[in-house]
């Protein structure tokens, strides 16, 4: 599925800028042009992630940890799963030592529900769901269980680098060291 999606997002992209009739010469022409289009639209929105302060719903700590670290679209996915873990309630199942096991069950529906594993010492945690694993954003049922164990802070572990805000910085800095790089071999070479 998020192959089909990815590649209809890419077809949808050059649809904009090419068509059935576009000779060699202009699909270069565009596709350059496509392509500094859609690097534009990412400088801006880093620009926005790192300049503009996002709407805080909730007013948590995690919420305000996320804010101040994920881009604007993926804290608007956090924010949303934030949002709706106030939607569910939990009943403890098992508890061994530091280690949870829980029952994340809707308010409205209660087939909607789902079994959360948490290490209180090592605030590993696992969901049936597997938002996390699929998308690596921590799901609602999680975040219900981190709320009732007064986890107020996102892991670290489950902070992945290419949603946060400081992802392209890393990228750009490797790239530009890159680019130094190949010319000082290039220069020596000579």
């Amino acid at each position: 599925m998020n192959t089909t999606q990815r590649s209809e997002s890419i077809n949808a992209f050059f649809d904009s800028f090419v068509n059935s009739r576009t000779t060699l010469k202009d699909f270069v022409v565009k596709f350059s042009k496509a392509v500094d289009s859609r690097y534009k639209k990412e400088r801006k929105e880093d620009f926005d992630s790192r300049h503009k302060t996002p709407s805080l719903v909730i007013g948590s700590k995690i919420e305000h940890q996320a804010a101040s670290i994920y881009t604007r679209t993926i804290f608007s996915k956090f924010q949303k799963e934030l949002v709706s873990s106030n939607h569910f309630t939990k009943e403890k199942v098992e508890k061994n030592g530091t280690f949870y096991r829980y029952k994340v069950t809707s308010s409205f529906d209660p087939d909607d529900a789902f079994i959360v594993k948490l290490n209180l010492e090592s605030k590993v945690c696992e969901c049936d769901y597997q938002l996390f694993e699929f998308m690596g954003i921590v799901c609602r049922h999680m975040l219900l269980i981190f709320q009732v164990k007064n986890i107020f802070q996102i892991p670290s572990h489950y902070i992945l680098q290419r949603w946060t805000k400081e992802a392209n910085k890393e990228l750009k800095s490797v790239e530009y060291r890159s680019s130094f790089e190949d010319e000082h071999h290039m220069s020596r070479a000579l």
